[in-house]
Order: C-alpha cells, then structure tokens, then sequence
C-alpha cells in the first residue's frame, strides 16, 4: 500500500512541476504561490491534501495536463537499407554457391514469397531465402 501512495505522491508532484513549466512560473513566483496557497516553501513538504489543493488552484490558473507520452521506441532500419544488406547477403550466398538469381526467382515465386518478381520481395521473405540458401550452403560443405 505504501509504495502505491508513493507512486501517487510522485506523481502529483511531477503533475505541479509540469504546471509550474506550462504556465511559465519562475522559482520565486512558483515558491509564493506555494507559501500563500499551503504554507510550505517545496511541494516536497505537501501532504496529499496540499498536492490536490496546488494541482487545482493551477488548473484554474490555465493548466491543462496532456496525455502521457508514449514511450519511445526503438528505431528500426528503414525498411529499403535492411533489404539492401539482405540482398548483399543474397548475393554473396549464391555466388559462394555458383547460383544466379534467375535460380532465385523459381524459389522466391513458388516456394517462399509468392510474389511475381524478387524485386516486389519483402525484408521478411527476404531473410527466408538467406536462411534458406545458408542451410543449403552448410549441407553442401557438410557433404564435401
């Protein structure tokens, strides 16, 4: 229960410090209105009661909280750089194994993507054909 209240706790107080910021409050302004409204210098020292009484007198004064932000995520390789080194990957696969990409085509067309064309091959149908053409570049070393 103790560490819920806390969490409430910081939370308020993160809630009276992004007022402060919003509504462009410098350190003596914001530490008056402190002392006028509950009597205290830090919002560190308000009760639960004072932080509710700081967060409403502020959203009289024009503080509208927003939405959380989302957490930030991250960034993936753009979808063209990673089917570039995909293809590099591919390419170097089938010329260790003294392939084309016309050998490429049948398997992309029927067997893997399905797609008219290698070129229209997605990063996920491309990393089938690496896992594919590896494997078979392992069984043909096992087998020599």
């Amino acid at each position: 229960m103790a560490v819920k209240s806390d969490q409430i706790r910081r939370a308020q107080l993160g809630l009276i410090h992004a007022a402060k910021k919003a509504l462009g409050y410098d350190d003596d302004v914001y530490r008056q209105i402190l002392k006028t409204q509950c009597n205290v210098t830090s919002a560190a020292d308000l009760d639960a009661a004072g932080r509710e009484k700081i967060i409403k007198y502020m959203r009289a004064q024009g503080f509208e909280p927003s939405a959380p932000k989302a957490p930030k995520r991250r960034r993936e390789a753009a979808p063209a750089a990673s089917k570039a080194r995909l293809w590099a990957k591919i390419d170097a696969l089938l010329f260790a194994a003294g392939l084309t990409r016309t050998y490429l085509d049948g398997k992309i067309k029927t067997q893997i993507a399905k797609v008219s064309a290698w070129e229209f091959a997605d990063a996920a149908a491309l990393s089938k054909v690496v896992v594919a053409l590896q494997i078979a570049a392992n069984r043909k070393k096992d087998h020599v």
